[in-house]
């Protein structure tokens, strides 16, 4: 792995170079005004990919802007190894990778000028940045248009230039939101590949409002829901916590809302005989007559405590 160094004048964030990255929330939170968009988030990050799950709107790329640095923090602090990011910005950048949810490409430079520039300022030698732009458009399949505007590039092209962008420089903590929007699924395959390779090295903060991306790679979560960490852990945990809470029930389409008393909605599908339901029972709440026992699922988990919060 390449290390890169700092910018003169700014402390060493590593203590050598074989420590190992890490990120630490404490109390964390934002204010736009008197709109509190995040609020007394704690959270300890190490080499691994951790999912960042919440709605939109729920202040993620909030959130992810106060881990990059780009966003000061109103409340509490973010540490990269151990040191507050915001007292040693230069030392931060040189060790992380951005991939934030909107970005303005300028649409007459082509995905090699822009991955060269941005290789540029992380302080890449030429060579070794041609080399890495070159790999990672191949990985990411925006090889055969490097030489084309962005502006005449699909929305999943950009979307993946700017994905491709965080990793130049091999970061040891990288940060993406959304970074599957427009992708399809064969892309979204490649980019869970780079990702579960890089793991082992590198703090990842992989943030989506769709629970299946997060599911196939995550090592834990962090849901979100208006600005409010509630819910932190492993995958199957969270899952499991809801075990015999979760049922389905078909039902005539005009008995959906009395069914609604019982729990949360989590998945519905139209069959013949009516609409089968699958609902997160409300704690401490008897199954309705006819309900069928399932196994629950980390889309019940979210569904659920989000709409316990928003209750």
């Amino acid at each position: 792995m390449m290390t890169i160094p700092p910018y003169p004048g700014d402390p060493i964030l590593m203590t050598s170079p074989t420590a190992s990255p890490s990120l630490t929330l404490t109390g964390l939170g934002r204010r736009f005004g008197t709109f509190r968009a995040v609020h007394d988030v704690n959270w300890t990050l190490g080499p691994g990919i951790h999912g960042l799950l919440g709605p939109n709107g729920a202040g993620k790329s909030t959130l992810l802007a106060m881990l990059a640095g780009t966003l000061p923090p109103s409340e509490g602090r973010v540490e990269n190894g151990g040191q507050d990011v915001t007292q040693s910005m230069r030392a931060h950048y040189a060790r992380l990778g951005y991939a934030p949810q909107s970005v303005d490409l300028p649409p007459h430079a082509t995905p090699r000028q822009l991955l060269a520039y941005m290789a540029a300022l992380k302080g890449l030698p030429a060579r070794e940045a041609a080399q890495q732009a070159a790999g990672l458009a191949d990985a990411l399949h925006i090889a055969a248009k490097l030489d084309t505007p962005v502006g005449d590039l699909s929305g999943g092209m950009r979307r993946r230039l700017v994905v491709a962008q965080s990793l130049l420089g091999q970061p040891e903590i990288l940060l993406l939101d959304e970074p599957t929007a427009e992708l399809d699924g064969f892309e979204k395959l490649a980019l869970q590949s780079i990702l579960t390779e890089m793991a082992p090295r590198c703090v990842i903060v992989f943030s989506s409002h769709i629970v299946s991306d997060l599911e196939a790679i995550a090592e834990d979560l962090l849901i979100l829901s208006k600005g409010q960490a509630i819910s932190i852990g492993q995958p199957e945990t969270l899952a499991a916590a809801l075990e015999g809470r979760v049922v389905s029930l078909t039902v005539p389409a005009t008995a959906i809302d009395h069914a609604l008393q019982f729990g949360t909605v989590t998945g519905r599908k139209r069959m013949a005989d009516g609409i089968r339901l699958r609902l997160v029972l409300n704690a401490g709440k008897a199954a309705p007559p006819g309900a069928i026992p399932e196994a629950p699922s980390l889309e019940d988990a979210y569904l659920a405590a989000v709409a316990e919060h928003r209750a």
